[in-house]
């Protein structure tokens, strides 16, 4: 909290050359902790570089709002930034045939994929087709899988479920 007082201090001096100099001595205090915090979840140098700027200008915009300790406000920050990216990332993940041919399936796997995705699709409709897909193949969560297609997580469970005892009762069916 004292970091954050001396920063406001500075700032409403307003002397420029001072609040330059603040804030480069405290960007190279932190960045190393920013850095590690944001590589424990992204593997992309080029997104690390983009979020360590981008949870510094957001301390920085927010910084009369410190009421903890300085260091674990931007280790915050950094980690919810990281958190950020990784869901708008899963939100542009769109699940369709060319992704399932090119994933790292061995040939064998591969096929039997294939023909079960060609299975379900004639089972089911396309919604349950990718909650089934998702939950089985990309073994993302029913948690994971309601942030990706914006729904409850609930709703997403009920849905597999129900597809599954579709597709169950159709192959019995056949």
């Amino acid at each position: 909290m004292k970091e954050a007082q001396k920063i406001l201090k500075v700032i409403k001096s307003g002397n420029r050359e001072k609040i330059d100099r603040e804030f480069s001595e405290i960007y190279e205090k932190y960045k190393g902790l920013v850095c590690f915090i944001l590589t424990k979840y992204i593997d992309n140098q080029f997104e690390i570089d983009d979020l360590l700027q981008e949870s510094f200008i957001s301390v920085f915009n927010n910084i009369d709002r410190i009421k903890t300790d300085f260091k674990g406000y931007i280790a915050s920050i950094s980690k919810n930034k990281a958190f950020n990216y990784l869901k708008q990332k899963k939100k542009y993940c769109l699940l369709s045939d060319a992704e399932i041919d090119k994933s790292v399936l061995i040939d064998e796997t591969r096929s039997n994929l294939r023909l079960l995705i060609d299975d379900l699709n004639k089972k089911l409709n396309e919604e349950e087709v990718n909650i089934i897909i998702y939950h089985l193949v990309y073994d993302y969560t029913f948690k994971d899988i309601a942030i990706n297609l914006n729904m409850k997580e609930s709703t997403i469970k009920t849905k597999y479920f129900r597809a599954l005892r579709k597709y169950n009762e159709n192959k019995k069916g056949k």
